[in-house]
């Protein structure tokens, strides 16, 4: 009987062992997990705040440009009044030329 008992305790033992192996197994890839959720998120977060980055500085981009092309256009749109203006005005002293018509005109 004694060796009985002996085999079973030794036998508990190494199951025993055998358990603590499991669990410390288990905890380290428990901890192997954590890390690399931590560093998924740590990516996950690098990442949106690069993505905001980039966004904004294509958002401030395209407002310059807008801005840039409406003092282009605000350009061409006077430049074509002047010259439309000019062209009225040479027009305009033709006929009252053709008429016998004389304006006074203020020399600088």
């Amino acid at each position: 009987m004694p060796c009985a008992r002996m085999k079973y305790a030794l036998e508990e033992q190494k199951h025993e062992a055998k358990r603590k192996e499991q669990i410390r197994t288990g905890k380290l890839e428990i901890k192997r997990y954590e890390k690399l959720m931590e560093e998924a998120t740590w990516r996950e977060d690098v990442t949106c705040t690069i993505a905001s980055r980039v966004q904004n500085t294509r958002a401030q981009i395209l407002a310059n440009e807008l801005q840039k092309s409406n003092k282009e256009l605000v350009m061409v749109r006077k430049a074509a009044l002047q010259e439309q203006l000019s062209l009225d005005y040479q027009q305009q002293q033709k006929e009252l030329n053709r008429m016998g018509i004389a304006v006074y005109r203020q020399r600088l």
